[in-house]
């Protein structure tokens, strides 16, 4: 398993970058098959101290990096890069030793063009930058003759001018900067007299104004500070030849904290948040990721540049469209749907936090893609169409039912109300035939169990009864072949299992009774493969010893069910999708599978990073 992103982050990849510098020709750019959604690129002084700027490219499905890339610059080390609206801003540097530069220059990533932007008011390098409100502010420095500088100056790209604001309480370069709440932090660094600081000071851009953070446990420069979930991370760094630990502020607390597991040797380094995890650039060209929930420490595989100041960057998603290519066979773009699986669902313990996956084939990797807050813990359905993800109903703490319908916008991850189900419920069945989504059953107030069927129409935001099925049942499953709706198993009123499957013909909107199962099943899944229909794993009883290992296939010409075997042991609440002529399986107490219908062969696949006690898998799909 490569990464996890959360890589990823994040919906965390956007494409990537391309460009030229006016007084370079003949860049030199690999043939990349850009197949993801969003990335990292890599910028900063080589070991060499070359004049060549080189940006690499990360591809997080085979872990790897690609020069993009190579421009010249007059500096040679020790300038700041920073990635604004789609341009590669590069700030100052040393030319040759000791000579230093004011310089801006500006690299567009959409035209492939580049220019000169107005000069800072001083020659200098190893500044810190970041970005407030459009305006881009470049703090402290170290100039000629081994001057360093409190001077803050703010860039205002619309007019390109420099202004100079309050300066820092304290003289500093080789500091970490970053944003918070609209506000800039500073940690950290040396000062004049070559004194290494734990100190953080906060800017107001509001009031112009400067205030004492909360200093650091160790004295830090060459490093980054993140910000992510209401904490301050400092990681990396040196103060003496020894490394130092990473450490926490918990912002609410404002007590700072070590954390384990942080990186060696790691000082000069450059960090970004991705994926709910840190990526974080060592100097040389070691890669490393700090999974943000186990804190456990992944060695990535190497830049293909050694850096003395690597600096990574997140691709914003404005540039997909610019940068993003044809993706290689097999393979598609998240931000395509078409064949991307999604995973959710409760999570164990209980929480109203639902957490969406999505899941990279190529590398069986998942990512989390966003939290979304709902107003139940349990039993809500979710189908996706037409790129937004719709979650149904829901059970809170057990006994209280909704008939809310959410909307997730899986591109823009924009959330929408929908018209609500005219009953509440959970464990229903959903299924989409044509442009209309169909909720069938569930369990509602005070243990009413439904036969009803609800008719969503996405363009009048409306509900419609249809035909209730033959039998009430919840816990069942649901799916669609050639225009029809099947619904097979679960429990009906009187808390039995079931085998029958009811068809639905939503021309006639009428139901038929199908061939019943040979098991009765619920909390299983059907899938439709080759003329045939799959149902998978469920239980029948409480008991584990009776839970249904084996699974069975209907064919639809002869009407005849078969057992087979090597499907899941113990596979209650799962949930199963077709995917590459392959059935992909979910189990709460599993894991995932992969199950191969021509050979019944059963390959296990790397595990979600949610814990789910109703997992759902889903086929996400733009069209």
């Amino acid at each position: 398993m490569m990464v996890d992103y959360k890589y990823l982050f994040i919906f965390s990849m956007l494409a990537i970058l391309a460009f030229a510098h006016s007084d370079t020709e003949g860049a030199k750019e690999d043939n990349l098959e850009l197949d993801y959604p969003f990335t990292l690129i890599a910028v900063g002084p080589t070991i060499s101290k070359s004049n060549l700027c080189t940006v690499e490219v990360y591809n997080p499905w085979q872990d790897s990096w690609s020069i993009f890339g190579e421009f010249n610059l007059k500096a040679t080390d020790c300038y700041t890069p920073f990635l604004s609206k789609g341009k590669l801003l590069i700030f100052g540097g040393e030319i040759k030793f000791p000579d230093v530069s004011d310089e801006v220059v500006s690299l567009d990533l959409a035209s492939k063009t580049s220019s000169y932007l107005a000069q800072m008011s001083q020659k200098k390098k190893n500044v810190g930058v970041t970005e407030i409100d459009g305006y881009i502010y470049v703090s402290g420095g170290m100039g000629d003759d081994f001057i360093t500088y409190d001077i803050v100056e703010r860039y205002n790209p619309a007019s390109d001018t420099w202004t100079v604001m309050t300066p820092m309480p304290l003289k500093r370069y080789f500091h970490a900067v970053s944003t918070w709440e609209g506000k800039m932090y500073v940690a950290g660094g040396i000062n004049e007299r070559n004194i290494n600081l734990n100190s953080i000071d906060i800017y107001d851009p509001k009031s112009n104004s400067w205030t004492a953070g909360i200093a650091m446990q160790f004295c830090r420069y060459k490093f980054p500070i993140l910000f992510h979930d209401g904490d301050l991370f400092a990681i990396g760094g040196n103060w003496t030849l020894d490394d130092v630990p990473g450490e926490r502020l918990d912002l609410s607390t404002g007590k700072w904290s070590n954390i384990t597991n942080t990186v060696e040797h790691t000082r000069w380094t450059g960090a970004i948040v991705f994926n709910n995890s840190f990526i974080i650039s060592g100097n040389m060209n070691n890669n490393y990721e700090l999974n943000l929930e186990t804190f456990l420490l992944r060695k990535m595989n190497p830049k293909k540049i050694l850096r003395s100041s690597p600096i990574s960057f997140l691709v914003p998603k404005t540039l997909v469209s610019v940068f993003q290519s044809a993706p290689p066979e097999n393979e598609t773009l998240i931000t395509d749907y078409s064949t991307t699986i999604l995973a959710l669902g409760p999570s164990d313990p209980k929480s109203n936090i639902c957490t969406v996956e999505f899941y990279h084939p190529s590398k069986d990797l998942w990512t989390v893609l966003e939290k979304i807050e709902l107003n139940v813990t349990d039993g809500y359905s979710a189908i996706v169409s037409h790129g937004k993800l719709l979650i149904f109903g829901g059970i809170l703490n057990y006994h209280e039912h909704f008939n809310e319908v959410m909307s997730f916008d899986l591109a823009t991850k924009k959330i929408t109300k929908l018209a609500p189900m005219e009953e509440k419920k959970g464990n229903m069945g959903v299924a989409q035939i044509d442009e209309f989504i169909y909720v069938c059953g569930g369990i509602g107030d005070n243990g009413t169990i439904y036969n009803t069927v609800e008719r969503y129409d996405p363009k009048a935001d409306s509900w419609t009864f249809m035909a209730p099925m033959e039998n009430k049942r919840y816990f069942h499953a649901v799916n669609v072949w050639d225009g029809k709706m099947y619904a097979a198993g679960g429990v009906d009123y009187k808390f039995d299992y079931l085998k029958s499957l009811e068809i639905y013909d939503p021309k006639l909107n009428q139901w038929t009774l199908g061939t019943p199962m040979e098991i009765e099943r619920y909390k299983f899944s059907i899938i439709f493969l080759d003329g045939r229909l799959f149902a998978l794993g469920g239980t029948w009883s409480m008991s584990i010893d009776n839970q249904n290992n084996d699974g069975e296939i209907l064919d639809l010409d002869t009407q005849k069910w078969t057992n087979i075997s090597n499907t899941l042991e113990y596979t209650t609440w799962h949930s199963a999708v077709a995917f590459n002529n392959q059935i992909i399986i979910y189990g709460s107490n599993t894991g995932n599978f992969e199950y191969n219908p021509e050979t019944t062969s059963l390959s296990e696949l790397n595990p979600n990073k949610i814990n789910r006690t109703s997992p759902m898998l889903l086929l996400a799909s733009m069209n």
